[in-house]
């Protein structure tokens, strides 16, 4: 179940990164539901992460999982207080989509170490997730690649890692 919902907050997560592509393009219609689509597809994904980290604790993983979804959740209410502010007075405020990255990666990072460490998936995931984390880490705050929601392409390959083993 955790994959199926780990690709359903992936899907929405990119639905309104398509949705934000349109609205800068000038569809405002499009654009106007941009902050609906990202905040359920970030709750869809914390939901996600959290039946995920049910799997990892039958495996006994305990810690690390749960400060992942910990993290993913700070981080997702910094990124969706972002949006409505940048939604309400036009000005986006740039360190909290930060600390949204930052904490995704630090939540790929953490399920990866625990996929690991309770080989509950194939150790090449654990290993991708942590040096996607790293990589996509240093990349956004070097300003070199500006796309906050990369880490949830390392999410999404949960999913489908998940779906496929059932």
């Amino acid at each position: 179940m955790a994959g199926w919902v780990l690709l359903g907050g992936t899907a929405l997560v990119l639905v309104a990164g398509a949705l934000f592509g349109a609205s800068q393009a000038g569809n405002d219609e499009l654009g106007q539901w941009k902050p609906t689509v990202l905040g359920a597809g970030l709750l869809v994904t914390l939901f996600g992460l959290i039946a995920f980290e049910e799997a990892l604790r039958e495996r006994g993983e305990r810690l690390l999982p749960r400060f992942g979804s910990a993290a993913f959740a700070i981080g997702s209410t910094s990124f969706i207080v972002a949006d409505a502010l940048n939604q309400g007075t036009g000005q986006f405020v740039y360190e909290l989509e930060r600390i949204y990255t930052v904490l995704a990666c630090v939540t790929i990072a953490l399920f990866g170490w625990s996929i690991l460490r309770s080989k509950s998936l194939s150790s090449a995931v654990g290993w991708v997730a942590i040096s996607w984390a790293v990589l996509d880490f240093l990349l956004y705050v070097g300003r070199i690649f500006q796309a906050p929601l990369g880490p949830n392409l390392a999410i999404r390959l949960f999913g489908a890692v998940l779906v496929r083993r059932r």
